[in-house]
């Protein structure tokens, strides 16, 4: 296998599994929504995920293959908050306000990749992906406005996997992140993928007066993260953060 293969299987596989994870973690919430509306809003955002999953792994040439020794260059689990179930309705909302956005910014990064069925399929995502940012940036400016306990936990949700998440996208001077940069498969290095996160998210944030870890920008769009993340945790191997004291999530 050549070298550009290797690293597009490398992406596609990280993406799909992350994106059939979250799918399965929307599905488990679709009949415990905090409303009916919102329970048929979750049961199709799980079926997104787990439709965008199949049309990733649809680009793999071995087909539709989860056999994760078939791909030994993209060796990965999903990111550890995912592997098991959802600790309530407030993470659910987090993990679709952070986690399913900084998918997307991967999807968006890759609209004019190099491996034009690649292109096609991330193209295909971002536009179905503008349902669940409204979702999530809705969730939290309504729960940020409701002030008192309902403020606390999302912005607890949020600084659970907040870390997790940030860093999921890859520190800056990975030699993978360089590789797929200098080959045109995405268009930005991690940096650059995580301000376009931060200045997704920022703005319901700071709506939403959420105490988090990030300032405002002091001009244009550029929000900053106040704490270093704790790239001491980092694995290279599987492309995440390790849990917290070294523990392994399962199902």
């Amino acid at each position: 296998m050549d070298e550009q293969t290797a690293l597009l299987r490398t992406i596609i596989v990280r993406l799909a599994e992350n994106k059939s994870a979250l799918g399965q973690r929307y599905a488990e919430w679709g009949a415990s929504a905090s409303s009916p509306e919102s329970g048929s809003a979750v049961t199709d955002m799980a079926l997104d995920e787990y439709n965008h999953a199949t049309m990733l792994y649809r680009l793999i040439d071995a087909g539709v293959q989860r056999d994760k020794d078939a791909f030994p260059e993209a060796r990965t689990t999903p990111t550890p908050f995912l592997r098991a179930p959802l600790r309530n309705w407030l993470d659910l909302i987090a993990a679709n306000f952070l986690f399913d956005s900084a998918m997307t910014i991967i999807c968006f990064a890759a609209r004019d990749s190099s491996f034009t069925p690649l292109a096609e399929v991330a193209r295909a995502i971002v536009s179905e992906e503008q349902v669940h940012v409204a979702y999530g940036d809705g969730w939290v400016r309504r729960l940020g406005s409701e002030g008192g306990p309902m403020a606390q936990g999302i912005t607890d949700a949020l600084r659970h996997i907040w870390d997790e998440v940030l860093c999921w996208l890859g520190p800056q001077h990975d030699p993978i992140a360089e590789m797929l940069y200098a080959g045109k498969i995405i268009d930005a290095m991690p940096n650059v993928l995580r301000a376009r996160l931060l200045a997704q998210i920022g703005p319901a944030i700071s709506a939403a007066k959420l105490r988090l870890p990030l300032h405002p920008p002091a001009h244009g769009n550029a929000w900053e993260l106040v704490d270093p993340l704790p790239w001491e945790r980092w694995n290279d191997d599987l492309w995440q953060l390790d849990p917290l004291g070294g523990e392994q999530l399962t199902e």
